[in-house]
């Protein structure tokens, strides 16, 4: 996690995510992410600097997903925590990638989540985030239409 002065030190474009401001990475910012990495690999442990590369490799091959740090408190300090987000029906959702199955044909395959409880943690507005994501309309299996085992606002093919 960062601290907002060391956030503005990589990027200063943010967006906003559920109504948060959040500060933002897409595919074209090398420079940013460059720097992004440089500081996890010399501030954090071997598995954020794991994670943060798993969630910037899938963002660079993948349409329609960005990286943001957006604010969590922690310890009674204001901290920033990378996520991987997706843009659907107007807004930013962070997301979780999961493999998932189709309740009906067995299909498998990958999907992007954003029901996982680590998406509202920290948030000032989390139950209202919550309501919001849930009103979603989830997407279905790609092969037959039937329900996915878990929640999907992308399904990878």
């Amino acid at each position: 996690m960062f601290q907002i002065e060391e956030v503005n030190s990589i990027t200063e474009r943010f967006e906003y995510s559920g109504g948060q401001k959040v500060f933002f990475f897409d595919k074209n910012m090398k420079e940013e992410i460059s720097k992004a990495k440089d500081y996890i690999s010399n501030h954090s442990g071997k598995s954020a600097m794991h994670l943060f590369d798993y969630q910037i490799d899938f963002m660079i091959n993948h349409d329609g997903f960005a990286e943001i740090f957006r604010p969590l408190s922690w310890r009674q300090k204001d901290m920033w925590m990378p996520c991987l987000v997706f843009y659907y029906q107007d807004d930013w959702y962070v997301v979780s990638i999961q493999n998932v199955y189709c309740r009906e044909c067995r299909w498998k395959g990958i999907i992007a989540c954003p029901t996982v409880a680590d998406a509202f943690d920290g948030l000032k507005n989390k139950q209202e985030r919550v309501h919001n994501v849930y009103e979603l309309p989830f997407l279905d299996c790609p092969e037959c239409g039937g329900k996915l085992s878990s929640n999907a606002i992308w399904v990878g093919q």
